[in-house]
């Protein structure tokens, strides 16, 4: 009863402290209450940059709602962010395992883009290269121009890190496709993985910095903060 009254008393007041809501929620025993706090605050936290807390709440909500594949997103790309990739892995098998289950492919696509991520954070290439090949197979089959170009992003991605030169092609493609369709996030991402890769090349360096550059000013802008800092560190890696 006290956790109702004060789950009813923030709720009353507006909060947004979805870490408040979601505990007394659960200590209520308000289970629907729970998931849609964990999900709003996991979201939020992910957008603030606060991936521990938005993998917390992820979690506190799989608890009763395992199945939950907005949940396992936010879980999977939270834990990748914090740095906990077997708890990555984890998510992102699961998240997978269930939109394939439901034949869902624009959430496939997506659950194959991080977990071919998450396969090279922990080392292993062969499952990196499996997902890959997965992804590849399923773009054509992708309802929307912009799932189409973030899923050709995530393959240029995956060439990139494994230093291989269909990442150029596969960018160019991506490209291609933003600027037909002006799909902002698509170019930067893009821009970024081509000009990763093409730094290596000593004949085309000086169009991978300015292109490294110009992603992460246009990323920062557009509030793309990850997507900036990985062009960064591209480009100040390399130099």
């Amino acid at each position: 009863r006290l956790h109702e009254a004060a789950f009813d008393a923030l709720r009353l007041a507006d909060s947004r402290d979805h870490l408040a809501l979601v505990h007394h929620a659960r200590g209520a025993g308000r289970y629907d209450d729970m998931i849609s706090e964990a999900r709003l605050g996991a979201h939020e936290s992910l957008a603030l940059g606060s991936s521990y807390q938005a993998l917390q709440l992820a979690e506190t909500g799989l608890c009763e709602a395992e199945d939950d594949l907005d949940l396992l997103s936010v879980a999977t790309r939270a834990a990748w962010l914090a740095g906990l990739v077997e708890d990555a892995v984890d998510h992102a098998d699961r998240w997978l395992a269930l939109a394939r289950a439901a034949d869902d492919v624009s959430i496939e696509a997506d659950a194959l883009s991080l977990r071919m991520r998450v396969a090279y954070e922990t080392g292993d290439i062969d499952a990196m290269v499996r997902h890959t090949d997965a992804l590849e197979a399923v773009i054509d089959r992708l309802p929307t121009d912009e799932e189409r170009g973030r899923a050709l992003t995530a393959v240029a991605q995956s060439y990139m890190l494994r230093d291989q030169p269909d990442a150029t092609e596969w960018a160019d493609k991506a490209l291609a496709l933003a600027d037909a369709h002006g799909l902002t996030d698509v170019r930067l991402a893009a821009m970024t993985e081509k000009g990763s890769v093409l730094l290596w090349r000593a004949d085309r360096s000086v169009e991978a910095r300015d292109l490294l550059a110009a992603a992460a000013n246009e990323a920062e802008r557009a509030g793309e903060h990850v997507l900036a800092a990985r062009a960064l560190n591209n480009l100040l890696w390399h130099a």
